[in-house]
């Protein structure tokens, strides 16, 4: 019988991933090799093995030459394609794939060459790390400015902000629901630092269709090979731009997970799969610096980031409340009661988008 190990880069990611399986089906194999020495020593074991890798940003290059080693040596192997790969190190080169695809994306230019909508006048734009993720060397200036060779920009706008998970394998998709992330600001809170949620009615049903078809089409184009996030803008006028397209396990990936209540560990079984899924419950997310601890049965994950889940927005307010017997500060559940409250209860038609 045929073991699957699943080389994950993240030990955040193996403190949670193995929770999302059919119950009834073996545990797969999770390890996360440092070197190609130890990756040497699970090829070597006795049995037949297929590989799955489960990447960061950090370690799409490196294991994307891994794969290719493994797949020459004859073992089955599942790994972001190159495409997929090549683009996320090369925030400009994605840009350049979103103008040819047809897909709306903010104005934007690098060192050498702008975008034919890149603003003649002066304009708000925020400038990125060209090869950077989760905010890295994030910076607020002008559309004036000289650009480093290292960094590409954007004009800014305001909105809010959201993020689409798709699983993708042999040419088919399936989308997870999306998460609201919340509005951008000049302040440039990054995303992962904000209150992020997914749950029924987050998002204005027609705003989601859009949303959800777009990253199936990213998806397909890239011919991606597992897990993919894509990042929107969505302004007040309802125009959806795409920011970026993470080909990886995001950061949103759990909650939506949780929210649309899916063992995504499982997806990699060769069974059919739905094109979308909705969310059925109601998950919330924010940063953590507090205790670790995964309690499934409680719907709560702990990591660098705190996700609780539940069925009800009254059962999830409930949850967090829990959570000072878990050894979560009054501060922070207080905080995070404060945060959820209102728009789970109260303000989830605004949330919606146009």
């Amino acid at each position: 019988m045929r073991q699957r190990i699943h080389v994950i880069s993240s030990d955040s990611v193996a403190g949670w991933l193995p929770e999302f399986r059919v119950a009834e089906a073996d545990r797969p194999r999770l390890a996360a090799p440092t070197d190609r020495a130890e990756l040497a020593a699970l090829e070597t074991a006795p049995g037949e093995r297929e590989f799955v890798f489960v990447s960061d940003h950090d370690t799409l290059a490196r294991d994307l030459a891994w794969a290719g080693e493994l797949r020459r040596a004859g073992h089955p192997v599942r790994c972001q394609s190159a495409t997929a790969v090549g683009l996320a190190l090369d925030k400009v080169e994605m840009k350049r794939f979103l103008r040819r695809s047809g897909v709306a994306t903010p104005p934007w230019r690098a060192p050498r060459r702008a975008a034919p909508d890149w603003p003649m006048a002066p304009a708000d734009a925020v400038w990125k790390q060209r090869t950077g993720t989760q905010s890295r060397g994030i910076r607020l200036g002008r559309s004036s400015d000289t650009p480093s060779a290292d960094e590409y920009g954007e004009v800014y706008r305001d909105g809010v902000e959201f993020s689409v998970n798709v699983f993708a394998r042999q040419g088919t998709a399936t989308v997870l629901p999306p998460v609201w992330k919340g509005p951008t600001s000049r302040q440039l809170v990054p995303p992962w630092q904000r209150t992020r949620l997914c749950a029924p009615g987050t998002v204005a049903p027609e705003l989601a269709a859009r949303l959800v078809r777009t990253a199936a089409d990213l998806a397909g184009a890239l011919e991606a090979d597992g897990f993919l996030e894509v990042e929107y803008l969505v302004g007040d006028d309802g125009v959806a731009q795409v920011l970026e397209i993470n080909p990886r396990v995001s950061g949103t990936l759990r909650m939506s997970a949780l929210a649309a209540a899916e063992p995504i560990l499982s997806w990699y079984d060769a069974r059919p799969l739905p094109e979308s899924l909705p969310a059925l419950r109601c998950a919330v997310e924010v940063p953590h610096a507090g205790p670790r601890f995964v309690l499934p049965e409680r719907g709560v994950y702990a990591t660098s980031r705190l996700t609780v889940v539940a069925a009800t927005p009254q059962e999830l307010l409930h949850r967090i409340d829990g959570l000072r017997a878990l050894g979560v500060s009054d501060a922070a559940v207080d905080a995070l009661l404060d945060e959820t409250a209102s728009p789970l209860l109260t303000d989830l038609p605004a949330m919606a988008g146009v």
